[in-house]
Protein backbone atom coordinates (compact mmCIF):
# COMPACT_ATOMS: atom_id res chain seq x y z
CA UNK A 1 0.00 0.00 0.00
CA UNK A 2 1.40 3.33 -0.83
CA UNK A 3 1.11 6.21 1.64
CA UNK A 4 1.65 9.77 0.49
CA UNK A 5 2.14 12.12 3.42
CA UNK A 6 2.54 15.19 3.18
CA UNK A 7 5.25 17.53 5.18
CA UNK A 8 4.40 19.78 7.96
CA UNK A 9 6.62 23.31 6.79
CA UNK A 10 7.52 26.03 8.96
CA UNK A 11 6.38 29.48 8.56
CA UNK A 12 8.46 32.36 9.88
CA UNK A 13 6.77 35.78 11.00
CA UNK A 14 8.72 38.76 11.92
CA UNK A 15 6.66 40.91 14.58
CA UNK A 16 7.33 44.56 14.56
CA UNK A 17 9.80 44.66 11.97
CA UNK A 18 9.11 45.48 7.70
CA UNK A 19 10.18 43.81 4.74
CA UNK A 20 13.30 45.95 4.94
CA UNK A 21 14.50 45.41 8.00
CA UNK A 22 13.51 48.25 9.87
CA UNK A 23 11.42 48.58 12.98
CA UNK A 24 7.87 49.18 12.05
CA UNK A 25 3.49 48.49 13.55
CA UNK A 26 3.60 45.51 11.01
CA UNK A 27 4.07 41.42 10.70
CA UNK A 28 6.44 40.38 7.99
CA UNK A 29 4.66 39.17 6.10
CA UNK A 30 1.40 39.84 7.20
CA UNK A 31 -0.80 36.88 5.86
CA UNK A 32 0.35 33.73 5.31
CA UNK A 33 -0.91 30.60 3.95
CA UNK A 34 -0.71 27.46 5.72
CA UNK A 35 -1.90 23.86 5.75
CA UNK A 36 -2.49 21.05 8.26
CA UNK A 37 0.15 20.41 10.60
CA UNK A 38 2.41 23.45 9.63
CA UNK A 39 3.33 25.77 12.50
CA UNK A 40 3.70 29.38 12.22
CA UNK A 41 6.60 30.93 14.39
CA UNK A 42 6.16 34.13 15.74
CA UNK A 43 10.13 36.18 16.06
CA UNK A 44 10.00 39.32 18.33
CA UNK A 45 14.04 39.21 17.76
CA UNK A 46 15.28 42.09 15.95
CA UNK A 47 17.81 41.60 12.66
CA UNK A 48 21.30 42.71 13.53
CA UNK A 49 19.78 45.49 10.69
CA UNK A 50 18.48 47.70 12.85
CA UNK A 51 19.89 50.59 13.86
CA UNK A 52 19.08 52.25 17.38
CA UNK A 53 16.53 49.24 17.83
CA UNK A 54 14.03 50.26 20.59
CA UNK A 55 12.11 47.55 22.95
CA UNK A 56 8.76 48.18 21.59
CA UNK A 57 5.75 45.84 23.15
CA UNK A 58 3.63 43.91 20.70
CA UNK A 59 1.21 40.71 20.90
CA UNK A 60 -0.35 38.47 18.57
CA UNK A 61 -3.77 37.86 19.64
CA UNK A 62 -6.28 35.87 17.96
CA UNK A 63 -9.10 37.86 17.36
CA UNK A 64 -12.40 37.71 14.27
CA UNK A 65 -12.84 39.22 10.70
CA UNK A 66 -16.05 41.13 12.41
CA UNK A 67 -13.87 42.42 15.58
CA UNK A 68 -10.11 42.54 14.41
CA UNK A 69 -9.08 44.39 17.71
CA UNK A 70 -11.11 42.63 19.98
CA UNK A 71 -9.46 38.97 21.64
CA UNK A 72 -11.07 35.92 20.88
CA UNK A 73 -12.34 34.33 23.85
CA UNK A 74 -9.88 31.25 24.57
CA UNK A 75 -7.91 32.04 21.74
CA UNK A 76 -3.87 32.06 20.66
CA UNK A 77 -1.95 35.49 22.55
CA UNK A 78 1.24 35.76 22.94
CA UNK A 79 0.99 38.02 26.02
CA UNK A 80 2.53 41.61 25.79
CA UNK A 81 6.51 41.50 24.78
CA UNK A 82 9.36 43.90 23.16
CA UNK A 83 11.03 43.60 20.03
CA UNK A 84 14.81 42.88 20.52
CA UNK A 85 18.33 41.20 19.67
CA UNK A 86 17.45 38.38 22.38
CA UNK A 87 13.48 38.77 21.28
CA UNK A 88 11.15 35.41 22.14
CA UNK A 89 9.79 33.51 19.79
CA UNK A 90 5.83 31.28 19.53
CA UNK A 91 4.72 28.95 17.93
CA UNK A 92 1.27 28.79 16.52
CA UNK A 93 0.30 24.72 15.10
CA UNK A 94 -2.00 24.80 12.59
CA UNK A 95 -4.81 22.24 12.73
CA UNK A 96 -6.99 23.53 10.54
CA UNK A 97 -7.10 25.30 7.04
CA UNK A 98 -10.01 27.74 7.89
CA UNK A 99 -8.89 31.44 7.97
CA UNK A 100 -7.76 32.71 11.30
CA UNK A 101 -7.22 36.25 12.67
CA UNK A 102 -4.68 38.41 14.88
CA UNK A 103 -3.68 41.46 15.80
CA UNK A 104 -1.15 43.69 18.06
CA UNK A 105 -3.03 44.57 21.00
CA UNK A 106 -1.06 47.97 21.16
CA UNK A 107 -1.14 48.69 17.34
CA UNK A 108 -4.49 47.15 15.74
CA UNK A 109 -5.78 50.61 15.50
CA UNK A 110 -2.30 51.17 13.46
CA UNK A 111 -3.26 48.38 11.14
CA UNK A 112 -0.60 46.08 12.98
CA UNK A 113 -2.55 42.68 12.00
CA UNK A 114 -1.98 39.48 10.28
CA UNK A 115 -3.88 36.81 8.99
CA UNK A 116 -3.54 32.90 8.16
CA UNK A 117 -5.58 31.55 5.18
CA UNK A 118 -7.21 34.40 4.27
CA UNK A 119 -9.97 34.68 1.13
CA UNK A 120 -9.11 36.17 -1.69
CA UNK A 121 -12.22 38.04 -1.78
CA UNK A 122 -15.01 38.86 0.47
CA UNK A 123 -13.23 38.44 4.39
CA UNK A 124 -9.93 39.64 2.48
CA UNK A 125 -6.57 40.81 4.82
CA UNK A 126 -7.22 44.25 3.03
CA UNK A 127 -10.78 44.72 4.48
CA UNK A 128 -9.46 43.10 7.66
CA UNK A 129 -6.85 45.51 8.02
CA UNK A 130 -9.35 48.41 6.96
CA UNK A 131 -11.43 47.38 9.95
CA UNK A 132 -8.82 47.47 12.05
CA UNK A 133 -7.37 50.87 11.78
CA UNK A 134 -11.22 52.31 12.09
CA UNK A 135 -12.01 49.89 14.73
CA UNK A 136 -12.98 52.58 18.07
CA UNK A 137 -11.43 50.53 20.84
CA UNK A 138 -8.87 47.53 21.42
CA UNK A 139 -10.30 44.79 23.48
CA UNK A 140 -7.79 43.19 25.36
CA UNK A 141 -6.84 41.10 28.74
CA UNK A 142 -2.98 41.28 28.91
CA UNK A 143 -2.18 37.28 29.34
CA UNK A 144 0.49 36.20 32.29
CA UNK A 145 1.27 33.03 29.45
CA UNK A 146 0.67 32.24 26.27
CA UNK A 147 -2.86 30.14 25.34
CA UNK A 148 -2.33 26.93 25.14
CA UNK A 149 -6.15 26.02 23.84
CA UNK A 150 -6.63 22.94 21.68
CA UNK A 151 -9.95 24.61 19.95
CA UNK A 152 -10.79 28.08 20.08
CA UNK A 153 -14.29 29.25 20.10
CA UNK A 154 -15.38 30.41 17.07
CA UNK A 155 -15.82 33.80 16.01
CA UNK A 156 -18.73 35.87 16.35
CA UNK A 157 -20.59 38.32 13.80
CA UNK A 158 -20.78 36.03 11.30
CA UNK A 159 -17.03 35.51 10.56
CA UNK A 160 -15.78 32.05 9.81
CA UNK A 161 -14.75 29.84 12.64
CA UNK A 162 -10.92 29.93 12.95
CA UNK A 163 -9.60 26.42 14.78
CA UNK A 164 -5.90 26.49 14.91
CA UNK A 165 -3.89 25.10 18.05
CA UNK A 166 -1.82 27.60 19.45
CA UNK A 167 1.34 26.03 21.37
CA UNK A 168 3.32 28.28 22.21
CA UNK A 169 6.80 28.40 22.90
CA UNK A 170 9.31 30.63 24.33
CA UNK A 171 13.02 29.96 22.79
CA UNK A 172 14.62 32.65 24.66
CA UNK A 173 14.10 35.02 26.86
CA UNK A 174 13.52 38.83 26.06
CA UNK A 175 15.37 41.62 26.33
CA UNK A 176 15.18 44.98 27.73
CA UNK A 177 12.25 47.08 29.16
CA UNK A 178 9.88 48.96 27.06
CA UNK A 179 10.55 52.54 25.59
CA UNK A 180 11.09 54.91 22.62
CA UNK A 181 8.86 54.70 19.83
CA UNK A 182 9.20 54.42 15.45
CA UNK A 183 9.77 57.59 13.80
CA UNK A 184 7.26 58.48 11.28
CA UNK A 185 4.86 55.97 12.74
CA UNK A 186 1.18 56.75 13.28
CA UNK A 187 0.02 59.51 16.11
CA UNK A 188 -2.31 58.50 18.87
CA UNK A 189 -2.07 56.12 21.52
CA UNK A 190 -4.49 53.37 21.64
CA UNK A 191 -7.81 53.33 23.07
CA UNK A 192 -8.11 49.95 25.22
CA UNK A 193 -10.44 47.97 27.14
CA UNK A 194 -11.04 45.20 29.06
CA UNK A 195 -9.28 43.81 32.24
CA UNK A 196 -5.46 44.51 32.50
CA UNK A 197 -6.21 47.31 30.01
CA UNK A 198 -4.50 49.75 32.05
CA UNK A 199 -0.88 47.63 31.37
CA UNK A 200 -1.38 47.96 27.62
CA UNK A 201 -2.51 51.99 27.39
CA UNK A 202 0.73 52.51 29.49
CA UNK A 203 2.56 50.78 26.37
CA UNK A 204 0.90 52.11 23.90
CA UNK A 205 1.65 55.45 25.81
CA UNK A 206 5.18 54.88 25.76
CA UNK A 207 5.67 53.55 22.15
CA UNK A 208 3.84 57.04 21.04
CA UNK A 209 5.34 59.59 23.65
CA UNK A 210 8.05 60.78 21.23
CA UNK A 211 6.57 60.71 18.08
Amino acid sequence: MLISTALATTVNVNVGVDGTGKQAFTFDPASVVAQNGDDVVFSFKLPDSVTNPSAIPHTVTQSSFDKPCSQLAGGFDTGLSPVATDGKTFTLHINDTKPAWYFCAVHCQAGMVFAVNAPETGNTFANFQTAARNAASIDYTPSAAPSNSQSPAPSDGGSQPSTPSPTATKDQTGGGGYGGGYGGGPGGAASVVGTGAGVVAAAAAIVFWAL
